[in-house]
């Protein structure tokens, strides 16, 4: 999945509303005002960002998440994975993650 769909995905399910459907390079999204796709928070580089994301999840998808977390470090540290680990388990546990083909 590449990472501005994964930014946008997760935009998404934080509340961030598509209210001009892609076409062609320009997306718009409504929070406090309309922004470009490129000017949503950077859920892939920034953990602050996905510390927020993180709490939207309900507490189901936040066992998925850590354990998805615990798997991918294969350790039961999840605190150290980066945002974009964080990105990648956030979307499967809200089951949005797209397997590149």
């Amino acid at each position: 999945m590449n990472p501005d769909k994964q930014r946008i995905k997760i935009a998404e399910a934080c509340g961030w509303e598509l209210i001009c459907p892609p076409g062609g390079m320009f997306f718009a999204y409504w929070q406090n005002g309309p922004i470009k796709a490129e000017d949503l928070p950077d859920y892939l580089n920034d953990l602050n960002a996905m510390q927020k994301a993180e709490k939207v999840l309900t507490q189901r998808q936040r066992t998925m998440y850590e354990m998805g977390l615990i798997a991918k470090r294969g350790s039961p540290c999840a605190l150290y994975a980066n945002a974009a680990e964080r990105a990648e388990e956030f979307l499967r546990a809200i089951g949005k993650w797209e397997d590149e083909t």
